[in-house]
């Protein structure tokens, strides 16, 4: 049995989302993703961290032979940081791997599996009154390309959610009250090739439960109607 465990603080919550990475780094063996979704921030709390382990970088030290094996998440090759500017942005809640929405020919093309994060507290506007604002959610794709640097066997790199990553949000619209806290990014996965376009690449798909067509104005909202989107490349 191999354990990966000790989260680097009380209550961050490592092993939230455990995942399948896929080939993250292009070396023919499948990468294992964590998420820590209450990991502080420097300056907020609950932003959340994700950690990519590269297998099997760690065959020198009884990878994947000998049992019992312990990592800790300060052993991972990749900490991916959530956004730091709200607290209980959730960075991490929901993960998705093993895809890749680039695989086609031409440029930044590539075999490399991509990693899909969500983050269904962050918040993406400055509605008023405040609760507008709130639990809008982020979804960010990390598309893992020759170009990122995912560090040699052994070496620790960091990134942060701006790094390397599209991101996706629910546009927010001036001068209305709809949409409080749809928790965009709540669920999020890769589907394959859904459209069969030439390039074969993998679609995305991520949910927003708390999604609701409700105005504020008329005094009662219609809450969590919920919705999904779908993202074809």
């Amino acid at each position: 049995m191999y354990l990966f465990a000790g989260g680097e603080a009380a209550e961050v919550k490592f092993g939230q989302s455990p995942a399948s990475g896929g080939d993250i780094n292009g070396d023919g063996t499948t990468d294992i993703v964590i998420a820590s979704s209450l990991f502080a921030g420097v300056t907020h709390s609950y932003v959340g961290r994700v950690y990519v382990f590269l297998t099997p970088p760690y065959s020198s030290v009884g990878w994947p032979t000998s049992e019992n094996k312990h990592w800790s998440a300060a052993d991972a090759n990749i900490i991916i940081d959530g956004p730091d500017n709200d607290n209980f942005v959730l960075f991490g809640y929901a993960l998705a791997c093993n895809g890749n929405t680039n695989k086609g020919t031409g440029e930044g093309q590539d075999a490399r599996a991509d990693i899909l994060i969500g983050a269904p507290r962050a918040d993406t506007c400055s509605y008023n009154p405040p609760q507008l604002r709130n639990d809008r959610g982020f979804v960010y794709l990390f598309r893992c390309t020759g170009t990122v640097a995912a560090g040699p066997s052994g070496d620790q790199v960091s990134w942060t959610a701006g790094d390397y990553a599209a991101y996706y949000r629910i546009k927010c619209l001036a001068g209305t009250y709809d949409n409080e806290s749809p928790y965009l990014g709540r669920s999020v996965m890769f589907l394959g090739d859904v459209d069969g376009d030439a390039e074969s690449d993998d679609e995305v798909m991520f949910g927003a439960p708390g999604w609701d067509t409700s105005y504020y104005g008329s005094g009662i909202p219609a809450d969590d109607w919920g919705c999904v989107y779908l993202v074809c490349y």
